[in-house]
């Protein structure tokens, strides 16, 4: 039980750091993947819609505190994905949706929502265009992620990590 606990923080500490570190490296045109809420979104369908609205505020704020955000954005936008995307979570069907198209599908969806509530959070001004901030800050970033998450799932699939009813 503790180290089933324990894995979701064993496995965010390596992709915070290259959330911070390698990611920004591979940015095509100002955007990049978003490996923290692919991960997110991994345990959302995983576990359940509860447990990944607590993991996102963990995250969220992990994040916030690491990168010197404006402390809550990361956390308030990963807890509103996290909620919504928990409605995809079926315990009988949690090892479908995790391997095979449907979960670069849903991290498209989760990472538009987590884009387009960040960036208007963050970058909140009443001159700004919505299209463009909704355009260029969450639909170029979420297909980045969702592609990256589409390469994950393929993973997953060819090397077969189900869940352990243990």
């Amino acid at each position: 039980m503790i180290v089933r606990s324990l894995i979701p923080i064993l496995i965010f500490i390596p992709i915070l750091l290259l959330q911070i570190y390698v990611v920004p490296v591979i940015e095509i045109s100002g955007a990049v993947p978003d490996l923290i809420l692919i991960v997110l979104i991994y345990f959302t369908l995983r576990e359940g819609q509860l447990y990944a609205m607590i993991l996102a505020m963990a995250y969220g704020f992990i994040y916030d505190i690491s990168t010197g955000n404006l402390i809550g954005a990361s956390m308030l936008s990963r807890v509103i994905t996290a909620f919504i995307v928990g409605y995809f979570y079926n315990e009988n069907k949690s090892e479908t949706y995790l391997g095979n198209p449907i979960f670069p599908l849903i991290v498209l969806l989760g990472g538009f929502l987590n884009s387009a509530m960040y960036n208007l959070i963050v970058n909140f001004d009443i001159n700004l265009n919505i299209a463009g901030i909704i355009l260029f800050s969450a639909l170029f970033p979420a297909l980045y992620s969702a592609f990256v998450g589409a390469v994950g799932s393929m993973l997953f699939d060819t090397f077969g990590m189900r869940k352990s009813n243990g």
